[in-house]
């Protein structure tokens, strides 16, 4: 049976539910459109392989930079540092000195790997706010930035400020002026950077890290920023989650009419993706986001194998409640005789079910991998970034990602 779907499938209106004209406008931005901004020397779409590397990792997944194959990437971004009295600093003291050092190795593995560090996240996003409403500020932690990529040399800074404006974790500081200061803080960096360039002679990347929602669009100059940072990293995933009652899927490419969840048309891959481009973003500074991991739900009704039904909560994961590794769901439970495993075809997105405990499991595979990457090189994509590697530590999504997109040697 056939699977991946074209892109004028994706956006029909029987999937997307919106009118014909819209369906159109949206095809031919993606397909059609010419990239603002880029010239002859750009790189080809499809050639970036973006891999975040967590610092916790080394912990007790006993996964350190030493472990990684640095031939499947061409940028490896390590999460995280953080951001305290407004300076950029190591995010955790444990390990980090030691990640560092095994991170530089792995250049002499593939001399063209190139290494950022992420500031932000889900937890440490708090003082952005703060820091992009000051000029003084803005200053202060561009000039930190700088320093701190010389001192560990690093290749760039990848902005993760979970959010702007709204949403991210509660305790957070928000502002409505958030939107512009965002770009402000963008301009700053990106002039700290270019002028550090010059006085080093290398060129050191600003890349940012962006919400899929479409209120995270909307809270973000995308059209201004898409010209300071060489890429935007959509977070193509967290569509769902056990944080709601309802099962649904993690990173479903496109939608299913079936879906009964409110917004459901807007929650996919394809549509982020219609999003941001509409929004100003260039197709080949766009990444798509693929998951290395999977959610899961407990006590779930067995109606539909578990599909879009209410159940209990999260059930045990990996190491949270909720959240599975990749390279767990494959090896305990996709060869596990209790769970039945399903894909749907309108969404393009497995699933595992298990009926006597209601666990219901929404996940990324190869089946699915290699549609979404169809979608990219189809539509002309910058490349992907993963979150994150140590979730797939034995590496068969990371390979396979390698092997359809490029080897970087």
């Amino acid at each position: 049976m056939k699977v991946c779907r074209t892109f004028a499938e994706l956006l029909s209106p029987s999937v997307y539910r919106i009118s014909l004209a819209l369906a159109a406008t949206i095809f031919f931005g993606l397909t059609f459109a010419p990239s603002a901004g880029f010239s002859a020397v750009d790189d080809r779409a499809g050639d970036k392989i973006v891999g975040y590397y967590v610092s916790w990792a080394a912990y007790a997944r006993r996964y350190t930079p030493r472990s990684i194959d640095p031939a499947r990437f061409t940028h490896l971004i390590y999460a995280f540092a953080k951001i305290e009295k407004g300076e950029l600093t190591s995010g955790d003291s444990t390990v980090d000195a030691e990640n560092f050092a095994e991170l530089q190795v792995l250049r002499q593995r593939n001399s063209r790997l190139q290494i950022l560090v992420a500031v932000g996240g889900w937890d440490g996003s708090a003082d952005f706010s703060d820091v992009a409403a000051s000029d003084f500020l803005r200053q202060r932690f561009a000039g930190s930035a700088v320093a701190f990529l010389r001192m560990h040399n690093f290749d760039g800074i990848d902005i993760d400020w979970e959010y702007p404006v709204a949403g991210g974790k509660d305790g957070n500081t928000h502002r409505s002026a958030d939107k512009d200061n965002f770009t402000r803080l963008l301009e700053v960096l990106r002039n700290a950077l270019d002028a550090a360039g010059r006085e080093d002679g290398r060129r050191y990347l600003l890349t940012m890290a962006a919400g899929a929602s479409a209120d995270a669009v909307g809270n973000l100059n995308l059209e201004a920023v898409s010209m300071l940072v060489d890429w935007v990293g959509l977070m193509s995933y967290d569509f769902s989650g056990a944080w709601s009652k309802r099962t649904g899927h993690n990173a479903p490419l496109a939608t299913d009419p079936n879906d009964p969840t409110p917004g459901a048309a807007l929650n996919t891959d394809s549509a982020a993706v219609a999003r941001y481009l509409a929004a100003g973003v260039p197709k080949r500074k766009l990444l798509l986001g693929l998951p290395l991991y999977g959610r899961v739900w407990r006590g779930c009704d067995s109606r539909n194998n578990g599909e879009y039904q209410i159940c209990d909560g999260p059930a045990r994961g990996t190491w949270e409640d909720g959240v599975l590794d990749y390279q767990d769901i494959a090896h305990n439970y996709v060869t596990n005789p209790g769970f039945t495993r399903n894909i749907n075809h309108a969404a393009m997105a497995p699933f595992l079910f298990q009926a006597s405990s209601g666990r219901f499991i929404s996940y990324d595979d190869e089946e699915s991998f290699l549609c979404k990457l169809a979608f990219l090189k189809d539509n002309g994509l910058a490349g992907v970034m993963l979150w994150e590697i140590s979730a797939d530590r034995e590496g068969t999504l990371v390979d396979l990602v390698a092997n359809e997109l490029r080897e970087p040697h």
